[in-house]
Parts: structure tokens; C-alpha cells; sequence
């Protein structure tokens, strides 16, 4: 028989009456404990600590607390107007590296060494892991005064900020402002931060000085571009990728181009590219086919364009070949798979490739080109081309048969090197 849970009146303990009927005693003792902690206050967490040890290693008498703060309560304000006190805090200093990389013309090596040392300052400061826990454990009060300090350090950054962006020619995409990416930003060195501290093998200031980086080139634009964060998720996330194929293209073309491409990939899994129309794909990418017209002469460029696309995002590239982590064979295999899953709307790929009308250059070409000329091939563009061809017809022909067979024949049927 269970023992009952009570307070020291012997009532039943608060917070536990429902369910100590139903839980064992360790278990109900570990939530009542982690309750417990959850309504700490500093000087809950300095009674832990004893006023004694505190007189202590001030070199005082216990009678010194009371005399100087009335009461360790007292102490406990004192504490966390120290601990949260904007003027101890990085501003000043953050300010002063942005201040100098203002002069210069948006550096990726400058902007590294800013990031570096935000982190370095952080993770070497032993405040932090102070506020980290006062804030966890403190109490409704500690949470009133984190949010102080943030917002000090915060407006201080905003005017630094607000000035870089404006040297370098750049301003904030919505729906962020100068406040929410100065936010983002904070929010991002106090969580690697934590987790550098902790697991320092997964994540170092090599990560985060590109993590940071990427999120103010991400977030800025140049003023007059009306793209916001969302646009640019879009294009991020369905169009290619390569600077080739997006290089004549403005921002509102590649915006469109990317609509188009989700919505026809969308379409052509869940309905076919048969029976998917030029006005369905419209539809679905909210524009008028007039639009589709005029980036997409035929369904079948559609196809073609998305083929690409998706063979860029997954299939490995010239650079991968460039530092020998693919073979032929493997590769060969993995681009037979990805054309089987494809199998709907590969052909129109396929005609565009034999026809040679392709619009921009080939992700897929270029790395069996880049394969077959670390090979030693002495036509690597055109055995390219007969490679992929080849490959194609046979994996639409014989759908059912092992995709490395597929890739194992065309090379013995070509004679090429393995």
C-alpha cells in the first residue's frame, strides 16, 4: 500500500491531489520536485546557496547582507540588476564592430570576422550562463528584466544596424524590419551559443559565423526590389540553383518561372503531365496562361525545365565530380531512379535533349560531361549526350528492370570508361 503525499499540516500536498491515486511515489516525488523548481525565485535560488557562504566570499560578516539590502530579498534585486544590466552587457562593443565594417561594400570576409567575434565574446563570457539560468529559474520578475535588457541591447543595435544597411545600399525585406532581423539575430548567437557550450563538437564558430552570415544576406535587399522574404523562399526552393541557368533571368522572371514550375510538379504527381493542362497549371500557380506563355512555349518545356530542376536539387553535380565523390556507374545508377520516379513527364525531357533545343544549360549533362572527361573520353560533350539518351530510353522502355543494370549496360554497350 502506497503512502499518501501530504504537506506539513498533513493536508495532502498541493498540486498532486489527482493524481496520487494513479502514479507511484518516485514518480509523483520527481514532478512535485520539478514543480517545485519551476516556482524558484532568486532568492529561493539564493537560499540554496546560504547567506553565509555569500558573507563569505565577500569577505563580510552575515550581518552585512541585512545591513546593506534589509533582507536577502534585498540581495536578490541587487542580483538580477546586475546580472541584467544593459550597460554590462555586449552593445557598446557589437556597436563599435559594426560601426567598423561600415565603410566597407558588403564583405563576406569582413562580415565572418564580425560574426567570429560575437561568438567568441559570448561563449567566453560567463555572465551569459548566469542570465541563461536566472532567467530559466528566477522567476516572473527575471523574465520582466531579461526583456529590458534585451530591448536596450536591441535599440543600440537597431541605430548600428540601420546605418550599415544603409552604407552598404540594402534595407530589410518584409514582413522582417530592422527591429525582427535585429531580433533574429540575437536570438540566433544566444541559441548557438547554448548549444556550442554544450555540444561543442556538433556546432563552432565556423558554423555560426556562416549560419549568421547567410541570414543578413538572406534578409536584406537592395532598395526598389519589391521581393519579400516569402518570394525569395520561392525561388530559393524550386528553382535551379546554378548560376548558368539563372543568369540572364530578372527577379520577377525567376519568381514566375518558380510559381510555374511547383505548381506543374504538384499537378503532374497528383493528376499525370497527360492529362495536366496549360490552364490547370496556371490556375495552381495563380497566374494566367498568357504568363505560363510567356516564360513556356509547350507543356512539354514545362516538363523538360522541371526535370532539370529536380536533377539539380537531387542528383550530385559537376562540383561533386570536380572532387572525385561520384563514380560513373553509381552515378549513372542514381540519375536510372530518379528517371524511373519521373517516368510521367522524363520524356519530354528526353525529346528536348535529342532535339537539341534545350534553353539554358544542362545540370544533367554537365556533370555525365564532367564524369566522362575526368574519365579520359576524348569527346566528353558528345558522349554525354548519347550516354543520357541512351539511359533514358532504356529505363522508359524497361521500367521493371534494376536501375544499375541499366547503368552497367550502357556503359558496355558504349564502351566507356567504367
Amino acid at each position: 500500500m502506497e503512502e499518501a503525499v501530504t504537506d506539513a499540516t498533513g493536508g495532502p500536498a498541493a498540486g498532486l491531489v489527482a493524481d496520487a491515486p494513479t502514479k507511484p511515489v518516485a514518480e509523483r516525488l520527481v514532478e512535485a520536485a520539478i514543480e517545485a523548481l519551476g516556482e524558484l525565485d532568486v532568492a529561493a535560488l539564493l537560499t540554496a546557496v546560504g547567506v553565509r557562504e555569500i558573507a563569505r566570499r565577500a569577505g563580510a560578516s552575515t550581518t552585512g547582507v541585512y545591513t546593506h539590502f534589509g533582507s536577502l530579498a534585498g540581495l536578490a534585486d541587487a542580483v538580477v540588476a546586475r546580472v541584467f544590466d544593459p550597460g554590462q552587457g555586449p552593445a557598446e562593443d557589437i556597436s563599435g564592430l559594426l560601426g567598423v565594417i561600415a565603410d566597407s561594400h558588403f564583405p563576406l570576409e569582413t562580415g565572418y570576422a564580425y560574426h567570429s567575434a560575437e561568438f567568441q565574446r559570448l561563449t567566453s563570457d560567463p555572465a551569459f550562463r548566469i542570465r541563461m539560468g536566472l532567467w530559466a529559474l528566477g522567476g516572473p520578475a527575471v523574465t520582466s528584466a531579461y526583456h529590458h535588457y534585451l530591448r536596450s541591447i536591441d535599440d543600440r543595435l537597431m541605430v548600428a544596424a540601420g546605418a550599415l544597411f544603409a552604407r552598404w545600399g540594402r534595407e530589410v525585406r518584409p514582413p522582417f524590419d530592422v527591429a525582427s532581423f535585429v531580433a533574429a539575430q540575437v536570438a540566433l548567437l544566444n541559441g548557438t551559443t547554448v548549444r556550442h557550450l554544450v555540444e561543442p563538437e556538433t556546432f563552432g564558430i565556423d558554423h555560426f559565423k556562416r549560419a549568421a552570415s547567410t541570414l543578413t544576406y538572406f534578409l536584406l535587399r537592395v532598395p526598389g526590389d519589391r521581393h519579400d522574404v516569402d518570394d525569395r523562399l520561392t525561388e530559393v526552393n524550386y528553382y535551379p540553383l546554378d548560376a548558368a541557368a539563372t543568369r540572364e533571368l530578372t527577379d520577377r522572371t525567376r519568381a514566375m518561372r518558380a510559381r510555374v514550375l511547383h505548381a506543374a510538379a504538384e499537378l503532374f504527381h497528383h493528376v499525370g503531365f497527360e492529362r495536366t493542362t496549360i490552364a490547370q497549371i496556371a490556375s495552381h500557380a495563380d497566374t494566367s496562361t498568357t504568363s505560363v506563355y510567356d516564360h513556356f512555349t509547350t507543356k512539354a518545356g514545362i516538363a523538360a525545365a522541371l526535370f532539370r530542376h529536380q536533377a539539380a536539387l537531387h542528383l550530385p553535380g559537376p562540383d561533386a565530380v570536380d572532387h572525385g565523390s561520384v563514380d560513373l556507374v553509381d552515378h549513372l545508377t542514381a540519375l536510372a531512379e530518379f528517371v524511373r520516379e519521373r517516368a510521367g513527364y522524363a520524356g519530354p525531357y528526353l525529346y528536348h535533349v535529342t532535339a537539341g533545343t534545350t534553353e539554358i544549360e544542362d545540370p544533367v549533362q554537365s556533370t555525365l560531361e564532367e564524369l566522362l572527361r575526368r574519365a579520359g573520353h576524348s569527346d566528353p560533350r558528345t558522349a554525354a549526350e548519347v550516354v543520357l539518351i541512351a539511359l533514358i530510353r532504356r529505363v522508359l522502355t524497361h521500367p521493371g528492370r534494376p536501375a544499375r543494370e541499366h547503368a552497367e549496360a550502357v556503359v558496355a554497350l558504349l564502351a566507356l570508361p567504367r
